[in-house]
């Protein structure tokens, strides 16, 4: 089987384009202390309204902030925080509360309405729990703007799930970014011309930036807001989440990366081609049931009977389709899972389900994600994964685990 390579996935402010040359200092002064978010008004400088002469092949294309502020839902992230002025559709799952009868019903709010609260803007929003006192200003009638000491002083809160949102906070990464030799030497000087990936990814995480060719650490990323919620949010009418298909997320972003399966020079790639369809479901579907895994463990400690179902059913689901890539790929991770979903679907009370959960989510450390990434994975194999998926009767029942199922074969059905 010609092994495909799918989206790169997240990687529009982080694609290395060895496009300048010239000589420059390596060293402390490219980066301004990394880690500070600066928002999408500043990535969109150059991001915003293209390049002449550019090819369509050529990366970054220098569109991608106007193709997220048009077409991305994550750009309305924040919007569906404000009753008065929401986006026209609803997600699936949507209800009829509206965000600030949620917010009222929330126990230990910490701020004045939904738009300003650091629990809901954790995930509508790019703000991150450790930083300490927010401080608040208003600019027009609807503006609000952040600042703190992980936020560059300015920082628009209502831009929504931003760049720094997916690719991380971005401050370091300008500082070189905006230099003239930007980025042969730099890169370089990390090793590119040994190896490029390497180079690649160490010049990321010296910048401050995620290294978004990371398959792990792109599901990681996904799932920290599609999977995880506070039970407080639904205990105040927030809906619960739905089991996450990262291929099918995937293909519901408006490309604004290159498209690694038509591109002719490939060397960011691991060998075999580790962003392909099938590969990408197998990471995600296992990223995911860890990150399901640990809500109902959560759940269970916080004796949030109401809630800890939906999050078993949610866990199932991701197990009955995951648990045929793993039998295949990783028999060893699937044995200790089998055991402790069993254990999940015996347990009576929640003391009992939290624990089995917890061994669960144990049996899937990251190093197995990773494991996943290189695995062997053909033809021959994804036919295997098909037809045990498309003969469980267990994944055929209703809800959760008929969804996840149709998604997952559309993924897979993807790899010829």
């Amino acid at each position: 089987m010609r092994r495909l390579s799918g989206a790169a996935g997240l990687a529009c402010a982080g694609l290395i384009v060895l496009t300048w040359s010239g000589q420059t200092k390596v060293g402390a002064e490219e980066a301004e202390t990394p880690g500070r978010y600066v928002g999408q008004s500043e990535c969109a400088k150059c991001h915003e309204q293209g390049m002449a002469g550019r090819g369509k092949d050529q990366l970054p294309g220098l569109k991608e902030s106007a193709t997220w502020a048009k077409d991305d839902q994550h750009n309305f992230a924040y919007k569906r925080l404000d009753d008065e002025d929401p986006p026209e559709d609803k997600p699936r799952w949507a209800s009829e509360v509206t965000s600030e009868e949620i917010f009222d019903a929330l126990e230990g709010a910490e701020a004045d309405m939904a738009s300003e609260s650091i629990r809901c803007l954790s995930c509508h929003g790019v703000v991150v729990h450790d930083f300490g006192t927010p401080k608040w200003f208003k600019k027009g009638d609807n503006r609000v703007v952040f600042a703190n000491e992980k936020h560059q002083q300015g920082y628009e809160a209502s831009e929504g799930v931003s760049c720094d949102g997916c690719h991380g906070p971005a401050s370091g990464w300008l500082k070189a970014h905006e230099k003239e030799e930007w980025t042969t030497q730099q890169w370089l000087a990390r090793g590119g011309a040994k190896d490029p990936a390497k180079a690649s990814q160490k010049l990321y995480e010296d910048l401050g930036l995620y290294y978004s060719k990371d398959l792990v650490l792109w599901a990681e990323q996904c799932v920290r807001c599609h999977l995880r919620i506070d039970s407080g949010l639904l205990a105040a009418a927030h809906p619960d989440l739905e089991a996450f298909e990262l291929w099918d997320q995937n293909t519901r972003v408006p490309p604004h990366w290159r498209d690694y399966s038509k591109a002719a020079d490939k060397p960011e790639l691991p060998a075999g081609g580790a962003l392909h369809p099938a590969r990408v479901w197998l990471v995600g579907q296992s990223t995911a049931l860890q990150a399901s895994l640990e809500e109902v463990d959560k759940r269970a400690k916080a004796e949030a009977e109401d809630y800890i179902e939906s999050a078993v059913e949610r866990a199932v689901a991701h197990w009955t389709v995951l648990r045929h890539g793993l039998k295949l790929v990783a028999p060893e991770a699937h044995g200790k899972l089998e055991k402790a979903m069993a254990a999940l679907g015996e347990a009576e009370d929640m003391k009992g389900k939290g624990k089995a959960a917890a061994a669960g989510a144990a049996a899937l450390p990251r190093s197995l994600h990773y494991a996943l990434v290189g695995a062997k994975l053909d033809a021959a194999g994804v036919k295997k994964i098909l037809a045990a998926l498309e003969g469980d009767a267990e994944a055929k029942k209703k809800g959760q685990r008929a969804r996840l199922r149709e998604l997952s074969l559309v993924a897979l059905k993807r790899v010829k």
